[in-house]
């Protein structure tokens, strides 16, 4: 149970890597770049969260972590 856990935090930390790491190449470009691939800035949090499951990755993962054990 605790193997499956630990599993379970990396692959969250893993998500979260990857959503900072999109989401601040997207940032990085600018407004009429991000036009013509059909984005605004305002929308660039969702389509980041959108692309890796549509779920928020919560700050406090206290909670979860105490239903898994």
């Amino acid at each position: 149970r605790a193997r499956h856990l630990v599993r379970w935090q990396y692959r969250v930390i893993q998500r979260r890597q990857r959503l900072i790491a999109t989401r601040s190449a997207l940032e990085a470009l600018d407004d009429r770049t991000l036009k013509d691939i059909g984005l605004h800035r305002s929308e660039l949090r969702s389509v980041t969260a959108g692309l890796y499951g549509g779920r928020r990755v919560q700050q406090d993962s206290g909670t979860e972590l105490r239903r898994a054990a």
